[in-house]
């Protein structure tokens, strides 16, 4: 790449930064959009080129380093020697010793990863043994899917092998690449690096010359040159991309994040709906033992069964009390609180298995903010205050059950049984009174006295029948109470989800946006 073409290919990169540049305030992607600005212009002020030696586990990386630094106190070795980012001066460049990658250690990846995309140039080392299955679907993605045009391969550890089967390696990495032409873009190289030490520690020329290492350097010197304009312009390509790819990933997932909070609402309005329910057939269960208890009694003032009726009507406020007593449906309730929970668990764990898969793309882009694109916390919080509620419901705490209930749920009525049954008094005096009882039934007033009192109690019964219902919806929708706390925290959700509706929105906006400028960015290279 000549200065020229490099000056072209700069400026239409900039006109792409001043397009990022107009979010740069955006709730959204502002902080990723500064970050990389100042990355950038952290790149524009350092003249120095930066390589990135990088590769499978035990390639020969710092082997590499050594021999081209001629630093003594790298370490070398089968096992995991370098566990960050280590740079050194070289030639006047800076070339630098990183992790593993995709060895399973998160971690180095991360790492290797965030310095890969910033260097302007890649020496990339694989092994004699070429590219597996494994390494090589990691080659493909990062080097031919991302840093082609700023990228070396290295196949190191030669010596390992005889010499005769060099042509096979040649064939094998060049059917793996797919193109001949690609093996002289990439400057392929194979040495032996160990060897080439220990030819210049123990003064062996011959062993410096089978190594190979010095037609590496050759190739090197070339590589560094002819790409080094074009590497200091694919790192800052590399750089926008970055961030656009980590939200394009994020905004074409949007969607599936957004049935969260759907699926929490639909939760929530299924534990509403089978209170009401409960509450309504409680109430109707109720009002129907209420009348029974009323014909019961009514029935029983007659002259015939006046002593059956002493009795009952002393255990009558009993037994309303115990129609109307709240641990009745406390079993019901709290297995519908129970079966919320399992389903706010259930949603939380799908959110959580989205985060993660999230957070191991946005590995790939460590120096990226994420910011507000992926923020899962009020999924994994949305029901933290009703369940500390229904912690004191249990099978046996009615005292917690009516407290959470809002501390309105009476047997309503129950008082007024001896209270309006008042006109019933006199009927029942005469129980045990020795008159002429035949006499005493043909008495006018003694009949307009027990109708009385059959009607009183009918008025009466009629009276905490009919409230029945009205009461319970009143302690259902009581402060505090089951019924306000679910729709409490239904509207929470419902706002959640119109603001989530209106960041969708955002977001499809800034998708279509950064897609096109990542085609724009594609045809700068």
């Amino acid at each position: 790449m000549t200065q020229f073409e490099f000056t072209q290919k700069n400026q239409r990169l900039s006109a792409l930064r001043k397009e990022l540049a107009v979010y740069k305030d955006d709730e959204v992607v502002g902080s990723s959009i500064r970050k990389m600005e100042e990355e950038l212009q952290k790149k524009e002020a350092d003249e120095q080129l930066k390589i990135a030696v990088c590769g499978q586990y035990s390639a020969g990386k710092s082997t590499l380093v050594k021999a081209l630094t001629h630093d003594n106190a790298i370490a070398i070795g089968q096992d995991v020697t370098t566990d960050h980012v280590q740079c050194y001066e070289w030639e006047g460049m800076s070339i630098a010793d990183t992790p593993g990658i995709y060895a399973g250690r998160e971690e180095h990846d991360a790492l290797s990863l965030d310095y890969i995309q910033k260097a302007d140039l890649l020496i990339y080392m694989v092994t004699i043994q070429g590219f597996t299955r494994e390494i090589g679907a990691n080659f493909k993605k990062l080097v031919l899917g991302k840093y082609g045009d700023k990228t070396m391969l290295v196949m190191n550890k030669r010596n390992q092998e005889p010499a005769e089967n060099e042509s096979n390696w040649v064939k094998d990495t060049t059917d793996f690449l797919g193109d001949p032409d690609l093996m002289k873009k990439f400057y392929f190289s194979i040495v032996d690096i160990e060897d080439y030490l220990l030819g210049q520690n123990e003064n062996l020329p011959e062993l410096i010359v089978e190594s190979h290492f010095n037609d590496f350097l050759e190739k090197l010197n070339i590589f560094t040159k002819e790409r080094g304009l074009i590497g200091r312009v694919v790192s800052r390509i590399n750089i926008v991309d970055a961030v656009l790819s980590m939200y394009i990933e994020d905004f074409s997932h949007s969607p599936e994040k957004d049935i969260f909070t759907t699926r929490q609402i639909n939760a929530v309005q299924r534990a509403i709906t089978e209170v009401n329910r409960v509450v309504s057939e409680e109430s109707r269960m109720m009002r129907q033992e209420v009348k029974e208890l009323k014909h019961r009694l009514v029935g029983l003032l007659t002259d015939e069964t006046l002593n059956e009726f002493k009795p009952a009507y002393d255990n009558a406020q009993l037994e309303l009390e115990k129609i109307m007593d709240p641990s009745r449906i406390a079993d019901k309730i709290q297995g519908i609180i129970e079966e919320l929970e399992n389903d706010m668990q259930d949603i939380e764990q799908d959110a959580l298995n989205y985060d993660a898969r999230m957070s191991n793309f946005a590995q790939r882009y460590p120096n990226i903010d994420i910011g507000n694109a992926v923020d899962l916390s009020s999924f994994k919080t949305g029901l933290s205050g009703v369940s500390q509620a229904l912690g004191g419901i249990t099978k046996d705490g009615l005292k917690e059950f009516v407290h959470f209930f809002g501390g309105k749920f009476k047997p309503w009525g129950a008082t007024k049984c001896m209270k309006c049954l008042k006109f019933v008094g006199p009927v029942v005096a005469i129980i045990g009174t020795v008159i002429d009882i035949v006499q005493f039934a043909k008495d006018e007033q003694h009949q307009r006295d027990l109708e009385n009192a059959r009607q009183e109690i009918f008025n009466s019964f009629n009276e905490i029948e009919n409230g029945i219902e009205t009461q319970m919806e009143e302690v259902k929708n009581a402060e505090g109470s089951i019924g306000t706390i679910l729709c409490d925290l239904k509207n929470q959700l419902v706002e959640r989800e119109h603001q989530q509706e209106k960041l969708k929105e955002h977001k499809q906006e800034l998708l279509v946006a950064f897609k096109r400028v990542r085609e724009k960015l594609n045809e700068i290279m």
